[in-house]
C-alpha cells in the first residue's frame, strides 16, 4: 500500500523517521500475554493518537471510521485492506489500562519526539485579532 502514498506525505515522514518502539516500551509492562484476549500492540494505538492529533479529530468513533476509508491511515497503522478496523473502544481501554499519569508521560515522549524530528514545533501563536471584513448583510 506504501507505493500509493504520495512519497512527501507527513505520515510517510514520520514513519521513517520515528522511533516507535523506544516511545511505548515503558507501557509494554502493562500487558500480560496471558491474561485475556490478545490486545492492540501499543505501537497501534500510538499511530492512531497520531492520526487524531494530525487531524484534529476528537471522537475515537469518528477516528476507526476514518481509519477504515483511507489508504494511507490504514497503512500507518499496520493495516492491510482487508484487516478489520478495531473498534473504537480499544482505545479507551488502552488509556484506561495506562492510567492518567501514563497517558500523560506517553503523550508528553510522544511530543518531545515530534518536536525534535522538526515535525512539531514546541509553541503555537496565535493571532486573535478583531479584522473588519468588507461585508454586508444589509441587503439579505
Amino acid at each position: 500500500m506504501r507505493d500509493f502514498i504520495d512519497p512527501k506525505h507527513l505520515l510517510l515522514r514520520i514513519d521513517t523517521n520515528f522511533d516507535f518502539a523506544a516511545l511505548t516500551e515503558f507501557v509494554e509492562r502493562l500487558y500480560d500475554p496471558w491474561i485475556g484476549r490478545p490486545a492492540l500492540h501499543p505501537e497501534i494505538v500510538v499511530r492512531t493518537l497520531i492520526l487524531s492529533s494530525v487531524d484534529d479529530i476528537t471522537s475515537y468513533r469518528q477516528l476507526c471510521e476514518r481509519i477504515a476509508e483511507n489508504l494511507a491511515w490504514r497503512w500507518f497503522c499496520s493495516l492491510t485492506l482487508e484487516d478489520p478496523v478495531f473498534d473504537h473502544s480499544t482505545l479507551s481501554v488502552f488509556i484506561d489500562r495506562l492510567g492518567e499519569d501514563s497517558f500523560q508521560e506517553l503523550l508528553q515522549r510522544l511530543n518531545a519526539h515530534l518536536v525534535d524530528l522538526g515535525l512539531i514545533f514546541p509553541r503555537t501563536d496565535a493571532d486573535s485579532s478583531l479584522v473588519a471584513a468588507n461585508a454586508s448583510t444589509a441587503h439579505l
